[in-house]
């Protein structure tokens, strides 16, 4: 295992603790030792449940910066968050400080969170004019419904605790040291005969006026894309997860085209340069496959693939 995760036993339930200061960002090694923490839970004889916490101040802030303009690097956040919530373990997430992007689509992947009183949580992929890729915009609608979550996912306000917990985004909030009140919580689990909850086995919601949703965001956006365009990504709520996280990716033009330069977005087969030029780019070709980009590809009218076709380095 990486040196980012601590791996320890509790009788029948294994922690994996984050510990890659200050905010715990989702670097490679973090994702690569969640993912080899899990193998080794599962592996081990008499393990029930796994808990997974962030040590220091925050439970995971999002994704790693210093890894933008980088290629992408396996273990992708959509892999790790489907290899999470498809684990025969029990998971909990032990939530505090913030849980923001890929550390609250971590979140969801669990199958319970709890969360200390000052906790937020949030989606704030729109401000950067991007839209969540490990799966926030497939799993949220199915946790707390599609109005909920949508407004959630197009403002990219911060949550706090307390609303996320009467919102449904998470099962407790419980003040106390993160590692021991959610070991107190997994064993109040494990002793009530608690049942892995995997949110992509949840029903999809009832649908709404997708049309009004898309043109109200678009309109009230004033400009931006990619609020409209997570109610895009919403609306595929209905489809298996594998098939919906390939989402509909932005335009950008003029300063954006120098945006999404600086963000580094790129395929693993292609990584494309895109050069601001005076008419600007109408279309992106290619999009992020790692990081909380993972999963985005381009805009255009060719059809869903088929669950389990490669998408950009996914499968």
């Amino acid at each position: 295992m990486t040196d980012k995760i601590a791996y320890s036993r509790h009788d029948d339930i294994v922690v994996l603790r984050i510990e890659n200061p200050p905010v715990n960002a989702l670097s490679q090694a973090v994702r690569q030792g969640l993912a080899e923490g899990m193998d080794r839970a599962e592996a081990e004889e008499g393990v029930r449940a796994v808990m997974i916490v962030g040590e220091g101040r925050a439970f995971i802030a999002g994704a790693d910066i210093t890894e933008f303009g980088k290629p992408p690097m396996e273990p992708h956040l959509p892999n790790l968050c489907n290899r999470i919530e498809a684990s025969p373990l029990l998971v909990v997430a032990s939530m505090h400080g913030v849980s923001l992007g890929g550390g609250l689509e971590v979140a969801l992947s669990a199958h319970y969170r709890i969360a200390q009183p000052t906790a937020r949580v949030g989606l704030p992929e729109v401000h950067l004019g991007l839209i969540p890729g490990a799966g926030g915009t497939q799993r949220l609608p199915r946790l707390i419904g599609v109005e909920p979550a949508l407004d959630a996912i197009t403002t990219g306000r911060h949550i706090k605790a307390p609303q996320a917990l009467e919102m449904g985004i998470v099962d407790r909030v419980e003040e106390g040291d993160p590692q021991e009140v959610g070991l107190a919580y997994v064993r109040e689990l494990l002793d009530s005969g608690a049942e892995r909850r995997p949110i992509c086995d949840m029903p999809a919601p009832a649908p709404i006026d997708w049309d009004a949703a898309y043109e109200a965001t678009l309109k009230k956006g004033r400009g931006q894309i990619s609020p409209a365009e997570d109610v895009r990504a919403v609306l595929r709520r209905r489809r298996h997860i594998d098939v919906a996280l390939p989402v509909l990716a932005l335009q950008f033009v003029g300063p954006r085209e120098r945006h999404l330069e600086q963000v580094g977005l790129g395929v693993d087969r292609r990584v494309e340069r895109i050069r601001p030029s005076q008419r600007g780019v109408k279309q992106v070709e290619q999009t992020a496959a790692g990081m909380e980009g993972d999963g985005l590809r381009s805009l255009g009218p060719e059809p869903d693939p088929e669950p389990g076709a490669e998408v950009g380095g996914l499968a």
